[in-house]
Parts: C-alpha cells; structure tokens; sequence
C-alpha cells in the first residue's frame, strides 16, 4: 500500500507535491480549513501566478485538485459545492511524514505515535503537544531560518518567539512577538483580549484574524492586510481608530461586531467614521462584509448611506437582530454579488422580484418578521437564475410562496418555515435541481398532534415530488 501511495504522491506535478506534503504538519484527524492552509501556501511562496491571477483562487484550485485526486478528504461542503474542510487520511499521513523527514521539508516534535527524527536545521517546525506537553525543542537546533511554526496543544516549554527571524507563518496559541516579517496571524481561539501595540509594525501582515477584539489606533499602518475578523466595535473603542479602516485599501474581508448603541451622545461620529472607511473600501477591493452583533444594536445607517456602490463586494452577512425596514438601494445594484444573508422586517413582492433580479447571487437567506399581506408572493422563471440554495424564515407567520414552472432551476436546497394551517402546495414540483429541503415547523401555540400532523403531511408532499429530494424536519 505504501508503495502504490508512493506512485500516486511521485507523480503528482511538483506544484501539488509541495502543497500535500505541507499537509503532513497537521496532526492525525486534524480538521484543516481550507482557507487556512491556502495563506499557508501563500506565505510561503508555494503560489505561483502569472498574469495578474488572485493568489488565493489559484490556491483554492491547488486544494480542490488534491481533493479530486482523493489525496485528501472532504470534510465540509459549502452551499456552491466548494469544500471547506478536509482530512488527511492516517495512511496517507503516514507517507507524508516519512517524506517530510526524508527531505528535510518538516521537523516533527511530539505526536501520537511519531518518532522524533531531528535535522540540525529546521525548515517547519510542527510541534505536537497534545501528548507530550513537556517535550523540548533540543537546543542543539538552529531555528533561526525557520519559515513555519506550528503549535497545537499547550506548552509552558514552548520556544520563544525571538529565536524565530524568518517566519512566514506562525499558528499558535499564547504568544505574540514584533514579527515585522510575518503574513498570516490568526489569534482566533486564544484568550488574548487587547492587540498588542506592535501589531501596527507588521507591515506585511496580509490575513489578520481575532476574537472580537479592539482596532488598535494606528490600523491604518497595515498597508498589506486583506482579510480582517473579527473586529468589536464598542463603547471602548476608539472612533477615530474606526477612520483607519479605510486606509486598507487592498482589504478583500472584513468581520466586524457592532456594539454601539443609537442613544450614545458620541454614536454620530463612530457611524460617520465607519461609513467614510465603508465607502473608501467599497470603491478599493472589498468582497466581502460580515457584521454581528447582539439584540439592541441597529445597523440602519447602512440603509441608504452607502454610496458610490460598493460594486466589486460577492458577499453581505448580518447576524443580528436588527431588521432593515426595507431592502438597501445599494443591494440592488450589486451585479457580483453571490450571498447574501439578510433581515428585512417584512417580505413583499417587490422586495423579492428586486432579489431575483441580482444576476450572481448563488445563497440567500432571508430572515422577516413577517410578510406584508397573506397573499402569495410568487416566484417566476425569470428570477433567481443563478441561486443554489434559499433559505427563508418568518418569525411570525408561514411564508406562502408559490414557485412557478421553470423556476429556480440551479436550487440544490431549499430551508423554508411552516406553522399550523399553511398551504403545503407550493409548486415544489417545479424546482428541478432539487436535493435537500429542509422544513423548520414553527411551533409556537401549536399543540403536540398538530406539530406531528403538520410533519406528516409535509412528509408526503415531499414523497410525491418527482425529483426525491431529502428531507430534514427541524422543530422550532
């Protein structure tokens, strides 16, 4: 079997071959983000472009050809069929740790079942102390040109940060130095609540990734950052720190959590400097805009300020409880845009025939207090033609849709609610890419047999649909 993996593995082109062998750092059933291990390969120069390609699209068909080589496994699946995730199958693991001591590519330290084999001179270093918190790297290697650092488990004895000069990468849970050369940081699962004041110094920092933590004052400095999550925006924030934002210009993400409350006698300027940075980015390189918060905080600034339209932006998600009363002008005009995930306080035809008219969008999910009238709201053929998965909530009501002939023909999933009393008919039967639905029956004031008819009855709607979709019933 080695032998047959070693053919698999010799013949890959050399682009490839460096890109898996990078995967034998992670430890055995460890989850990788794509995402993830795609900056890895950035930062160290393993993505090749020419002729003005993005790096990271070239990086993701770098994993997806892995991934259709079946060299590594799927783990989680997005909505438009791109995996998020993988594992490297322990036998595959196996060979590309042999392969990694062989050429010097990876030293490993610690692990389940690795033998500690040591080159004076450690290129990447993997340091496994999930069970062996108080193994040492020996003080005979040279790590000053180390490129890659990784960190899993805990360990008073690990390393310290300044013997590291070259880093490219560094993942890690407890430590943070002035590490000028460094691209990728990504403090996400770590208790640290305040940057520290050298972070502004990382000049070529490209991928910045926090836990809801504070903008440092001067984040204007960090001229090389594209991707920034999550950033918390609160009473302990600095206003002026947020006008810094748009000096990012090559900023692609961008995670914030918004906490500040209309009724603040200063929450003018804290909106005002956010919007100039909003405006700056959408007219730069922005794709991407996530914003969180918690009950009581409103976002409606964003309704109608957002001008010049921010054009090149494929992504809007809020996770919130605020509701737009309507939806924004600037949505409508967005021709990449392919998710959105949005709260609007009721549903109308025309909000839905403005959605169906966005010509990229592959995701959506609209979440309503409820809809205007009891009246159907009808989806035609000529909306939504790119979508591939609807998801559709009504906090108050069931959504009666009516899905005609030729409808949504790419819809692979289809999330809606029901509550006692809603029509079943729906025109289901049109969707003709069908897969999965997924059913949340709404159960509020609704007795036990009538939950269990209502299942019923969606369960034999769904039987005698032509295409065989799943299905998934969530009680609420």
């Amino acid at each position: 079997m080695r032998r047959i993996l070693s053919l698999s593995y010799d013949n890959l082109p050399q682009h490839l071959k460096t890109c898996l062998l990078y995967l034998s750092i992670f430890p055995e059933d460890y989850e990788i983000e794509r995402d993830q291990v795609v900056r890895r390969w950035i930062a160290e120069g393993f993505i090749n472009t020419e002729g003005g390609q993005d790096l990271k699209e070239i990086g993701n068909c770098h994993f997806n050809d892995l991934i259709n080589r079946s060299l590594i496994q799927p783990v989680k699946i997005q909505y438009d069929g791109r995996v998020d995730s993988c594992r490297v199958h322990d036998m595959i693991l196996d060979l590309l740790i042999s392969k990694s001591i062989e050429e010097n590519f990876a030293t490993f330290i610690g692990g389940k079942n690795q033998k500690l084999v040591l080159h004076r001179k450690a290129r990447r270093l993997s340091l496994h102390y999930y069970f062996h918190e108080h193994t040492m790297v020996p003080s005979t290697m040279f790590i000053s040109q180390c490129r890659s650092l990784s960190i899993f488990g805990y360990s008073e004895h690990m390393p310290s940060l300044s013997n590291f000069r070259a880093l490219r990468v560094l993942d890690i849970e407890n430590e943070l130095g002035e590490l000028q050369h460094l691209h990728t940081l990504d403090l996400g699962e770590t208790k640290i609540k305040k940057f520290p004041k050298s972070i502004v110094l990382m000049q070529n920092l490209t991928c910045l990734c926090v836990n809801n933590l504070e903008l440092p004052e001067e984040i204007g400095n960090l001229h090389a950052l594209q991707e920034l999550s999550v950033i918390k925006i609160n009473k302990n924030s600095s206003a002026s720190s947020l006008l810094g934002l748009g000096s990012l210009i090559k900023l692609r993400i961008l995670r914030l959590c918004w906490c500040i409350v209309n009724t603040r006698p200063d929450s003018k300027a804290y909106v005002d400097n956010l919007l100039s940075s909003l405006r700056r980015l959408g007219r730069a390189n922005l794709r991407r805009l996530y914003i969180q918060s918690y009950y009581g905080y409103s976002i409606e600034f964003l309704l109608d300020s957002w001008f010049p339209i921010p054009h090149l932006l494929q992504t809007f998600c809020m996770t919130m409880e605020y509701h737009f009363p309507r939806i924004p002008f600037w949505i409508t005009s967005l021709e990449n845009l392919s998710y959105l995930d949005i709260n609007v306080d009721s549903v109308e035809q025309k909000a839905l025939d403005v959605l169906g008219n966005l010509p990229s969008l592959m995701y959506l999910w609209v979440t309503a207090k409820a809809t205007v009238c009891k009246e159907r709201l009808f989806i035609r053929s000529s909306m939504f033609i790119s979508l591939k998965e609807f998801h559709f909530t009504c906090l108050s009501s069931g959504v009666d849709l009516m899905f005609e002939a030729g409808a949504m023909t790419k819809l692979v999933k289809l999330m809606i609610s029901f509550y006692a009393g809603d029509d079943l008919y729906s025109g289901f039967q049109h969707l003709s890419s069908l897969k999965h639905l997924v059913a949340e029956i709404i159960c509020s004031s609704m007795t036990a047999q009538e939950v269990q008819a209502l299942e019923e009855a969606i369960r034999s709607a769904v039987d005698i649909l032509p295409n065989c979709p799943t299905l998934e019933v969530r009680i609420w």
